[in-house]
């Protein structure tokens, strides 16, 4: 791609272009006046329930009780301690603020969730608070839940574990 002197124009189905979003390539798009695209939006809605159906069963302890019924080991008390709701109360980390994270961010708003989203470079036009990932120290300790949507190569230097340990 990068040594094409014809391409004008990577479409890309994914919905993620981290592997892409380096100097050397934008360069030379740039250089020959081409763009890159990439399917976000296609995968935007079903990905963002998926995470907030995960997110809903995490909240009320969905996985505890499916374990504690196939143990036949209901103890009713102690899981009714744990379990919580998605509202005012609740914070959402969102790293890696892309198209998924944004739609996201849509559906937790009847909810009421606190969300906040880390991206490489915020734009100023998202709906919710958006910071640098040089910030992600200051909000990962209060996050209730975090959503990392960037590829694990990206995630390992984002997640240090001077950061997280803190945590």
């Amino acid at each position: 791609m990068i040594r094409s002197t014809t391409l004008r124009w990577v479409h890309l189905t994914s919905a993620g272009y981290t592997r892409y979003d380096r100097d050397d390539v934008r360069r030379a798009l740039q250089a020959r006046g081409a763009v890159m695209t990439n399917s976000s939006f296609v995968y935007a809605d079903p990905c963002a329930q998926h995470l907030l159906a995960f997110m809903m069963a995490q909240a009320r302890q969905l996985p505890s009780a499916r374990n504690a019924h196939d143990l036949h080991n209901w103890n009713f008390a102690a899981l009714r301690n744990r379990v919580r709701t998605l509202d005012a109360d609740t914070s959402v980390l969102l790293v890696g603020y892309g198209a998924i994270a944004a739609r996201l961010a849509t559906l937790l708003v009847p909810m009421r969730v606190r969300v906040i989203g880390i991206r490489q470079r915020p734009r100023g036009d998202e709906a919710v608070p958006v910071y640098p990932v040089s910030q992600l120290d200051e909000h990962l300790p209060s996050a209730d839940h975090v959503s990392i949507r960037c590829l694990r190569r990206r995630a390992r230097l984002i997640f240090s574990m001077p950061i997280v340990s803190r945590s």
